[in-house]
């Protein structure tokens, strides 16, 4: 009798255990149902997106739903929680933490910023985040507290997220390096950690004392440019655009060095890169700003052949080289590149 409810409490147990685990895979597969309820949108239809390679500026289409006295719902799957938006016809949008959970959105579309979001845990861990950033002041401070973050909660979603927000786009490869294996290997399949790695190795190879990375591109008449063509000369590779306030700012002084050490039949160049969107744009800039010096683009903004290869993610930006190529100094701007220029060219 004792063997008989021991065999019966012990496959009793196994039930138990075969419906938990079921239960917990079949939660993690059901996905995601976002469930809307906002006030003073149109009857229609409102797309759901996430967030494309630049957070908050691109955006790629993932599902739609019809919008019938302000109530909708969207369902799917995603392999990582990660920042997609629900946007109308009129462009108006609500920004929120997507997961495989079961999500309600409700509040008035003119007032987004108050909207409610429950069901989504890293929505409401990354509000929380966001407050403790926003009150601080200095961008120092801010990759601080994330980083302080990062280390304490090695695993959180949030992680990639944050780092491509507030630290990725003027980090140095040494900054950027700390920041990707504060991670745990768990989020290295992230879409956003892939970015970053992707970031990280091409800084890697744009350090100083590395043979900058050859390009060929064309000028403002359709000619290829190399750079290896220049090899004998020191180099400056001037990442700027048309529509860059601070590099049309700098660009009086910089023809005015260029002019006076070509003056001198010093062995220097310039190449300048720009990060533009509009052909027309670019070459009248060049005209209007008086540039005598090479200038290639393919039109292409950040997405540019050139700036991709260098990793450039905001301007101005400059890379300046040896007469073999090598690196020798990178991001300096205004007077301090100006002196630097003079101190490595002109003869001593």
């Amino acid at each position: 009798m004792i063997h008989k409810n021991l065999r019966t409490g012990f496959f009793l147990f196994l039930v138990m255990l075969t419906i938990g685990c079921n239960q917990k895979k079949t939660e993690q597969s059901k996905g995601f149902s976002i469930t809307g309820n906002i006030a003073n949108i149109p009857d229609g239809t409102i797309y759901l997106m996430k967030a494309g390679d630049y957070l908050g500026y691109t955006f790629e289409k993932i599902d739609s739903a019809k919008i019938i006295n302000g109530r909708f719902n969207l369902q799917g799957s995603i392999d990582f929680p990660e920042m997609y938006y629900l946007i109308t016809k009129d462009n108006q949008s609500i920004s929120f933490f997507n997961e495989n959970s079961e999500i309600n959105i409700e509040g008035d579309i003119t007032n987004s910023k108050n909207v409610m979001i429950s069901g989504s845990t890293t929505h409401t861990e990354l509000m929380r985040i966001q407050e403790q950033i926003d009150s601080l002041q200095s961008d120092t401070d801010k990759s601080e507290y994330i980083k302080s973050f990062m280390t304490k909660n090695k695993k959180s979603f949030l992680n990639p997220y944050l780092v491509l927000t507030y630290i990725f786009n003027l980090a140095t490869y040494e900054e950027l390096k700390v920041s990707y294996y504060l991670m745990d290997s768990s989020l290295k399949q992230h879409r956003y950690t892939k970015r970053i790695k992707n970031q990280l190795d091409v800084l890697k190879a744009i350090q100083i004392g590395q043979i900058a990375p050859d390009f060929i591109e064309k000028d403002t008449v359709g000619n290829d440019v190399s750079l290896s063509s220049f090899r004998g000369s020191y180099v400056l590779i001037d990442f700027w655009a048309s529509w860059c306030g601070p590099c049309r700012k700098e660009n009086p002084d910089m023809v005015e060095l260029y002019n006076e050490l070509k003056a001198k039949n010093l062995d220097f160049e310039i190449i300048g890169v720009a990060g533009d969107f509009v052909e027309d744009r670019w070459k009248k800039a060049i005209i209007k700003d008086g540039l005598p010096w090479v200038n290639i683009s393919d039109i292409k903004g950040f997405d540019g052949t050139v700036l991709k290869m260098y990793g450039i993610k905001s301007l101005p930006y400059t890379v300046l080289l040896d007469k073999e190529g090598k690196i020798i100094e990178k991001g300096l701007t205004g007077e301090e590149l100006r002196i630097k220029i003079r101190e490595i060219i002109l003869p001593k």
